[in-house]
Parts: C-alpha cells; structure tokens; sequence
C-alpha cells in the first residue's frame, strides 16, 4: 500500500490477500501481460465473498464500495507478470 492506493503483483492465475479499501469509488488499472499482450481476467470480491466487479479492459471505475477488506481473483496465462493497481477517490 502506498497511503490509500493498493498495488498488487503476481504471475498466472491466483486469489491475491485481502486489502482494505475505504467507503466510496477508485479506479482499478490493470497491466498488460508481456507474453501475449492480453489483459488478465480480474474479479473484484469483498471479504463476504460477494463478487463486486469484473474488470476485463486495462481501466475500470469502481463505484459502491462500502470499506472493508476485499480481494481480488486473477485468471491469465501462467507466464503473465501482472499488476493491479487501485487507487481511491
């Protein structure tokens, strides 16, 4: 976490730990995998494992969000590098 913004990073498929986010909107950007110049398939769940959004495009707005701890569930191919950054409004 850098202040409010959450920056996660990983390589294929996988459920990231959970983070908190506070009461209100962000934008969630999305890298691009370098093996293959797709966009990985991410899902944005709260901690009550309500899915919440499914981004597929590299900027997404989220709107709605209550606080609390959430987490994300990324389906790529297994050599992808890839990071997710969210920043608050």
């Amino acid at each position: 976490m850098d202040g409010t913004a959450v920056t996660i990073v990983g390589i294929g498929q996988g459920v990231s730990p959970e983070f908190q986010l506070p009461t209100g909107g962000g934008q969630l950007t999305v890298s691009i995998c370098a093996s293959n110049q797709v966009i990985p398939f991410v899902t944005l769940y709260d901690a009550a494992d309500t899915k919440l959004a499914i981004v597929v495009e590299p900027e997404s707005d989220l709107k709605g969000l209550v606080g609390g701890s959430y987490y994300v569930d990324v389906a790529t191919n297994p050599s992808c590098i890839w990071t997710i950054k969210i920043v608050p409004d």
